[in-house]
């Protein structure tokens, strides 16, 4: 049984030693073989295109967003050195009077569904009231210059 086990290890041994002595040497190193001139060029090379990455990301920035066109009351107003005005959305240019009748006459006919004949017909009138008045005055043309 001795003689089995010193075997494998005698194996072993012979695989660990190498047959050439494990020295640096120039002729192991790719780079020392290559004449100078062409590590130079390819160092070159690359600060060259880290120099130039750059460059290109500065292109790549969003551009400032053109003016928005003013109305014609304020193109007048730029004009003339008067403040602007402030510019409206759809909901915000519709009268008060109209939003509120809405509503009104809204609560008018819930009251007259359900049979409560005095609250609907005082807030019906309110609400056509208000609908009377928001329409008279969103009818008005405003002009500008004025």
């Amino acid at each position: 049984m001795a003689d089995s086990t010193s075997q494998p290890s005698e194996a072993v041994a012979d695989a660990i030693i190498p047959t050439e002595p494990l020295v640096a040497s120039l002729r192991n190193q790719p780079t020392a073989a290559r004449p100078t001139r062409v590590r130079v060029q390819q160092h070159m090379s690359r600060i060259q295109s880290l120099l130039a990455a750059p460059a290109g990301t500065v292109d790549k920035q969003p551009r400032p967003k053109p003016k928005q066109k003013l109305k014609l009351g304020n193109r007048i107003r730029e004009g003339l050195g008067v403040p602007l005005r402030k510019e409206l959305n759809w909901w915000q240019r519709i009268s008060w009077k109209l939003k509120a009748s809405i509503i009104v006459i809204a609560v008018a006919l819930l009251f007259a569904i359900l049979n409560v004949t005095v609250l609907a017909i005082i807030f019906g009138i309110l609400g056509a009231f208000l609908l009377i008045t928001g329409l008279k005055r969103s009818m008005k043309v405003r002009r500008p210059w004025f």
